[in-house]
């Protein structure tokens, strides 16, 4: 099975030559922009959509999800709020009401669902329920919610699956010039449950919203909608596209041939093509 992205990638042995560079950061970059992401638009452009986080703020503001284990109290304000702080250092003031479990130096507190300033850059939604550990949500649904509409699009989304009690993370780019990236949005779920999620986002995603085009490093499964799930030996909560493109750099700037520098990544594809055909009941 040969694998379209890598295909793409060993096609153009010019362009490889050309991002032979030094810097194999800068190199990972470009290939994730080029191949991954298919577009040519500056990442370093910060383009904010205001409307959007207005919108969505509208949307989903009122939306709430209990979040615990990895969580713990920091200090107390002179306003009587408390400050909590996540595991991997985000913190945040909270209300004593808010806080529904406090057990050997963990509490369990109940969170806004919309994260607008985490990430830089993405506008994240977590359900009101949820696993019990958030690498459980390690499967990647990519979107091409593209349009004026995306806003308003991408929280009806949310909120209907939150509403059929559904486990997931979900984010969307602020950026307007990225706004048509394919991976626009990205749905977090159990990889068992990918089946389903897709079947419901194609209920509650109008027809005509989604674009058509889908991330390099991921299966497409239909027109502006792709799926991406973590191998053995990658790293689960971090961008597959990015890890990927950056394998690939390491070789090229090590000084590999094209064809020795995509194999791992080739290999991992393959595998992830079939771990999705499986998933779906289609034939590999």
């Amino acid at each position: 099975m040969t694998v379209p992205v890598i295909a793409r990638i060993l096609s153009d042995p010019a362009l490889l030559n050309e991002l032979a560079g030094a810097d194999s950061e800068v190199v990972g970059r470009e290939i994730y922009r080029r191949f991954h992401l298919a577009m040519t638009f500056d990442d370093e452009v910060r383009d904010d959509d205001t409307g959007l986080l207005v919108a969505v703020r509208t949307a989903l503001g009122g939306r709430t999800h209990l979040a615990g284990g990895n969580w713990a109290y920091q200090s107390a304000l002179s306003d009587g709020r408390l400050i909590v702080r996540r595991d991997d250092g985000l913190q945040v003031a909270v209300e004593f009401g808010d806080i529904e479990r406090m057990a050997a130096g963990r509490i369990t507190v109940r969170l806004p669902s919309l994260e607008p300033g985490v990430m830089n850059g993405w506008v994240w939604f977590h359900s009101s329920i949820r696993p019990e550990h958030a690498a459980e949500l390690s499967a990647r649904i990519y979107l091409c919610l593209d349009g004026e509409g995306r806003a308003s699009g991408w929280a009806d989304l949310v909120a209907g699956l939150d509403d059929q009690a559904y486990v997931f993370s979900s984010k969307i780019i602020r950026r307007k010039k990225e706004r048509a990236r394919p991976d626009g949005v990205v749905v977090y779920c159990r990889t068992g449950d990918v089946p389903v999620f897709l079947e419901s986002i194609g209920k509650l995603i109008p027809p005509g919203q989604l674009g058509t085009a889908t991330a390099g490093f991921a299966v497409g499964v239909s027109p502006g909608a792709s799926v991406s799930v973590p191998q053995e030996g990658e790293d689960r909560h971090a961008s597959l596209g990015m890890e990927r493109s950056r394998n690939i750099a390491r070789r090229l700037v090590a000084g590999d041939p094209a064809e020795s520098a995509v194999v791992e990544v080739a290999r991992v594809l393959e595998e992830q093509s079939a771990q999705v055909a499986a998933l779906l009941g289609e034939a590999v």
